[in-house]
């Protein structure tokens, strides 16, 4: 009890994880060594020349109103980031999740499995290919209660195509190898785990049915685990202990009455095909009880009303984040260069031309934008790749979920990450203008009184 309540605690912290991190990196990075600024300034050499010196000696001689801009610079970024790829990696496992349910493009249950709907479901304009897959419910083994699937190999492998996430080991060839072997069958991680279950170990499975002289009648199928995977596309998704046969292997068990077994054939539809069409013309055939297809049920979920707005109050904030990073940062340089008037005026009056003052004001928004970017970025992405492995993990003691996250970059953050830097230049570089315009005779008379 006490370490659920404590395992919650983790996950209310988190949204201030960024904040924390951006704030105490950058004023430990940019306060406690010149060093991260002898490093950027390097990057600004193509920019300013040999002015790079100078800008490098300015920010680590006030190390305080450089750190202040960083900061600003990176908690932008690393919201950003954050958020568009946190929101971006839920997005695909999701839609990762949807596809392990539905099997293949498409899922049709049949009203009557007595009735072979294969030719023409493969018949319907749009459909590549289409496979059974077979549950045997009334069947009992040596182990407690997995659910039993057969298939064709061959043809299910080329309809279902799953991932490489499925497989703990090997890959999908050597997975079709297994269950193409007469006898053997691949298990789900799960009932691998709760039988204490090894490859080569034998499974004895039977199944008592009536037969219809109201005779009890007993089929045993004896099978040896060929491999382990986590489950399989449409097979029942998140069923814990499961078996994987071919249909040749469960012959026996196919003998009962249709009750003892329930059917969906997975459906792959052509690259060019329409799923509205498809799914219409498969609804139409009398013996399709439903049809159930993965794009549809993507497009429900991304069309709903608070996903929507949801996502339009993101967009809205980054925009409203990058317009105020941008001015902001503007109005701070420009702040900035106020101060540093007779700075640059003497700059001038010792020889320098107001184009060569202003490249350096440019060359020194440059570094900080450089420093903020590299702690924003590098915490932004850090912080969203540990959010969504930690909330994959789920609370101390929680079961792992079926669909592993997989992390994604999207490419709105690397947008973010790189224009909205180049619009912080750009109002650095309006703002270095003013100083090479600058009237050095009246800075300097106004200086001395």
């Amino acid at each position: 009890m006490l370490t659920f309540l404590v395992g919650v605690i983790p996950f209310l912290l988190l949204p201030f994880v960024p904040l924390m991190l951006i704030v105490g990196l950058t004023r430990l990075l940019t306060r406690g060594t010149g060093k991260v600024y002898d490093w950027f300034s390097h990057a600004a050499k193509p920019l300013v020349g040999e002015l790079y010196h100078i800008i490098r000696r300015n920010l680590t001689r006030n190390p305080r109103r450089s750190s202040n801009v960083a900061i600003i610079i990176a908690l932008g970024i690393a919201f950003g980031t954050f958020t568009l790829s946190t929101l971006a990696t839920q997005d695909a496992h999701t839609v990762r999740e949807i596809r392990a349910q539905v099997g293949a493009d498409m899922a049709v249950q049949p009203i009557d499995s007595q009735k072979n709907l294969e030719p023409n479901l493969t018949a319907v304009p749009g459909v590549a290919g289409a496979v059974l897959v077979r549950s045997f419910s009334s069947q009992s083994s040596n182990y407690c209660c997995p659910t039993v699937f057969g298939f064709d190999p061959k043809s299910y492998f080329a309809v279902a195509q799953p991932e490489s996430w499925y497989f703990l080991d090997g890959n999908s060839e050597s997975a079709r190898n297994v269950l193409s072997t007469t006898g053997q069958v691949l298990i789900s991680q799960a009932f691998f785990n709760q039988a204490f279950l090894e490859v080569g170990d034998p499974i004895y499975l039977s199944e008592t049915f009536m037969t219809s002289n109201n005779t009890q009648q007993v089929v045993q199928v004896n099978v040896t685990v060929g491999g382990v995977v986590r489950s399989l596309p449409g097979t029942g998704f998140g069923s814990s202990s499961a078996i994987f046969g071919s249909f040749d292997t469960l012959a026996p068990l196919q003998g009962g009455p249709p009750y003892s077994h329930s059917d969906v054939y997975l459906v792959d539809l052509a690259p060019s095909a329409s799923w509205r069409s498809v799914k219409t013309a498969i609804t139409s055939d009398r013996n399709v009880a439903y049809v159930t297809v993965a794009d549809e049920q993507i497009e429900a979920l991304t069309s709903n009303p608070f996903a929507r707005a949801l996502y339009q109050f993101i967009s809205m904030e980054l925009l409203f984040i990058g317009i105020i990073l941008t001015v902001g940062i503007g109005l701070i340089l420009y702040a900035a260069s106020l101060e540093r008037d007779v700075e640059f005026a003497a700059i001038i009056a010792r020889g320098s031309s107001g184009w060569q003052t202003a490249k350096l004001l440019v060359g020194e928004a440059f570094v900080i934008m450089l420093v903020g970017l590299a702690i924003g970025a590098s915490v932004g992405i850090g912080t969203a790749f540990f959010a969504t492995q930690f909330i994959a993990a789920g609370p101390p003691g929680s079961l792992a979920p079926l669909v592993p996250y997989f992390f994604v970059f999207p490419l709105e953050a690397l947008l973010l990450v790189l224009l909205g830097p180049a619009a912080m230049l750009l109002s650095a570089v309006l703002v270095s203008l003013r100083t090479a315009r600058m009237n050095v005779a009246q800075v300097l008379k106004l200086r001395g009184g």
